[in-house]
């Protein structure tokens, strides 16, 4: 029996699917709904692998130049963020500042990113430039095993779409188009 990995929400009186994340930031603990960034419906068998392996997301990550404990630190915060000490101080520090800043403008879009808006702050302000093409190069990993009915064109224009655009997430694009059919043998197999 499959089993959707999302939740139902009410929210402007229309059912949507969306995910939950709990941010904590100055001892309050922030619930953060947010639409599912990948825009369809995630279902799996229980116990599946949704995600590409680490091995997978480590192996495009050296093809492309980034060390190993990149990957690791990357891989890490996507997949298990509250296990990230140093993103856990870092939500707790300036995560509130950053939250209200983005609901202070009213801009709904881009309230439902919150978490992984989250992530690539951190890794923009804490880790550099490396980290941050690291973090998209995993997401659109991810992103390719998750939608198996997309094309690598379609997903890259979506992730370009939700997020806002950057050296790195351009640089990943090349390298993703690049090496689309081994990607996509690796991701979808």
């Amino acid at each position: 029996m499959l089993k959707e990995k999302q939740i139902i929400f009410s929210f402007f009186g229309k059912e949507r699917k969306c995910c939950v994340n709990l941010v904590k930031s100055r001892g309050s603990l922030f619930t953060i709904y947010y639409w599912n960034d990948y825009d369809f419906s995630v279902y799996a068998s229980e116990g599946a692998i949704c995600m590409p392996k680490w091995e997978i997301h480590d192996k495009w990550a050296a093809q492309i130049g980034i060390t190993k404990e990149t990957s690791d630190v990357v891989n890490l915060l996507s997949d298990f963020p509250e296990k990230s000490q140093e993103f856990m101080e870092f939500c707790e520090r300036e995560g509130e500042g950053i939250i209200l800043g983005l609901v202070s403008v009213h801009d709904f879009r881009r309230i439902m990113k919150i978490p992984k808006y989250l992530q690539v702050v951190f890794l923009r302000h804490q880790k550099g430039s490396e980290y941050v093409k690291a973090w998209y190069l995993h997401y659109v990993l991810d992103y390719i095993k998750m939608a198996p009915a997309l094309t690598v064109e379609e997903i890259l224009k979506r992730t370009e779409d939700w997020f806002e655009r950057c050296e790195e997430l351009e640089i990943i694009r090349d390298f993703v188009v690049g090496n689309a059919e081994g990607i996509l043998d690796d991701c979808r197999m």
